[in-house]
């Protein structure tokens, strides 16, 4: 399975600088590991908590959470590019099925935090290949 992954940003105008470093991440990261497949991208997330509101790995006596972020990287306070996974990504029956259960958890997580993180309303953007 391909790597499942998020890029989110804390505005629509972040976006495309974000893509051009990300682009630059996933070729240089396909270089150095090329049997690992190119990543399943789902869409952009824009909110401006950017990822600090997902869920870390799991620690191997808990229960596994339905959507975790497996690992990331990004330029602080602009950008984060997430490996995702869980549940909600390897059991879903194809690509739409996944984007719309990790769309669905981002706004579930993001509307159950504190007043101050939800005075703004998180966008799912499906990535355009993936429409």
């Amino acid at each position: 399975m391909a790597r499942v992954t998020v890029l989110f940003v804390r505005s629509l105008g972040d976006v495309p600088a974000s893509l051009k470093a990300v682009s630059d991440l996933t070729d240089l990261h396909q270089s150095r590991h090329p049997s690992e497949g190119t990543d399943e991208v789902e869409g952009i997330w824009v909110h401006p908590t950017l990822d600090h509101h997902l869920v870390a790995p799991p620690a191997a006596d808990a229960p596994e959470p339905p959507l975790w972020v497996r690992e990331s990287s990004g330029v602080s306070g602009l950008w984060s590019y997430a490996y995702l996974d869980g549940p909600l990504v390897r059991l879903a029956a194809d690509a739409a099925e996944r984007r719309v259960a990790i769309a669905s958890s981002l706004t579930t997580h993001t509307s159950s935090l504190p007043d101050a993180v939800t005075r703004h309303e998180g966008h799912f953007l499906p990535w355009p290949q993936n429409s």
